[in-house]
């Protein structure tokens, strides 16, 4: 049976015919993934079929190594979990046959996390990350049916935080950062308490996002995706900016 997705304005038909492997393609127009997906089908019941293009990745390794080439390099954050991928590829099950990679696999990769000590937010961001790739398999290439990642429960998160650092903690803060080298640490500690930035935010800051004179800070890339003002709330008259000129 043919059926025909548009993903993005491209049309990506899939066949699955009892007996005969998933064959999948994406094609710019309707019409073509259409007829393409009925000359396979005819193909594969009169026995005429064999396989053409591009052979899939044999295995999920292989599958991983072309996800990350691309696709991964264009979600934020790439270059800060290409560990993590390499972690994945480095796994027993890596070798195997991408379709032979099941629910069992992944939830035993799972409980290796959770042995090792890493937080419930920590192993749930790697399995989402994992998710991921195989949505990408299912959806894209065409390589899976279903995603084995659908049965895998993810554990239960409460990032939540309702400590902050004390006055005295601040202070003890600012001393140790006056003590180093790099003295550039205690005007950015200063930015980091007064306007509860994450330590991205403030590093990606360029000079025409900051407004010395009303002492703000525009954030064009958060965690969430949209731009915001970060102000001083101790900030008095436009002669005290909180980050220095």
């Amino acid at each position: 049976m043919a059926s025909i997705t548009n993903r993005g304005g491209r049309f990506l038909a899939r066949v699955r015919i009892q007996g005969f492997p998933l064959v999948a393609k994406t094609f710019t127009r309707r019409s073509d993934a259409v007829a393409w997906a009925r000359r396979i089908e005819t193909d594969m019941e009169s026995g005429r079929w064999q396989a053409e293009g591009k052979a899939e990745p044999a295995t999920f390794a292989a599958a991983l190594a072309e996800y990350r080439a691309t696709q991964a390099t264009k979600f934020k954050g790439a270059s800060t979990y290409a560990y993590w991928y390499e972690e994945l590829a480095s796994q027993s099950f890596a070798m195997l046959p991408l379709r032979e990679v099941t629910q069992v696999h992944l939830a035993n990769w799972r409980d290796k996390q959770d042995a090792a000590g890493l937080k419930p937010g920590t192993v749930s961001r790697k399995l989402g990350l994992l998710g991921g790739f195989l949505s990408w398999c299912v959806k894209e290439r065409g390589l899976l049916a279903v995603n084995p990642m659908l049965n895998v429960r993810k554990p239960a998160v409460a990032d939540g935080r309702e400590r902050v650092a004390t006055a005295l903690e601040q202070i003890y803060l600012q001393r140790a950062a006056s003590t180093g080298r790099a003295k550039w640490i205690g005007d950015a500690l200063t930015v980091l308490l007064r306007t509860a930035m994450r330590r991205g935010e403030l590093f990606a800051l360029e000079r025409e996002n900051l407004d010395f004179e009303n002492g703000t800070a525009r954030l064009e890339h958060t965690k969430n995706g949209s731009a915001r003002v970060r102000a001083d709330p101790n900030l008095t008259h436009p002669a005290d900016p909180i980050v220095t000129r």
